[in-house]
């Protein structure tokens, strides 16, 4: 992993990692979550915007399947909506990554979607099916702006990484 990159919190059972790669947060969801795991996202997310100093790009790993999707219940869409909404100021920009395909990866555009458009994000969002366009696209978004550290090539290794190390000794990217 790059040594920009931190990990910044990961449950016991490495459901959820949160780690930063330079001025990028990054989010790795390994199944449904609650609306108690919200709790945490919040906290660092907030955490790393002071830290920051100005809006980041956030991206979004889901390395979940349909029962996942299926279990994912009305208060963790509501604590989700209410973390977009708070949030919204400090995100430069957000990507979703979901590198499968079949009715998961249709259902899980629809969720992200739909929670775009109740939250009414007024930066750029965009869900992937593959994490090399994702990381592209938010680079496209910096603007110059942003660090100019920024290594399209380094962060998405480094992500990958994180996928592979943090998955519970199993491989979470697919194959």
């Amino acid at each position: 992993m790059s040594t920009g990159t931190r990990i910044v919190y990961e449950t016991a059972e490495h459901s959820m990692t949160l780690a930063t790669i330079g001025s990028l947060f990054v989010t790795i969801h390994r199944r449904d979550y609650s609306a108690e795991e919200v709790v945490p996202l919040r906290h660092h997310q907030l955490a790393f915007a002071r830290e920051q100093g100005a809006p980041f790009p956030l991206l979004t790993i889901l390395d979940v399947t349909e029962m996942h999707i299926i279990r994912f219940g009305k208060p963790a869409r509501d604590a989700t909506l209410e973390l977009a909404r708070e949030t919204m100021p400090y995100i430069r920009c957000s990507g979703v990554v979901f590198d499968r395909g079949g009715f998961a990866a249709s259902a899980i555009r629809s969720l992200v979607t739909m929670v775009n458009l109740v939250s009414k994000q007024p930066f750029p969002t965009h869900v992937f099916g593959d994490l090399g366009r994702a990381i592209e696209w938010i680079e496209t978004k910096l603007d110059g702006e942003g660090p100019s550290d920024f290594d399209r090539v380094a962060t998405t290794d480094s992500v990958r990484m994180l996928r592979e190390v943090n998955a519970g000794g199993r491989a979470s990217t697919p194959a």
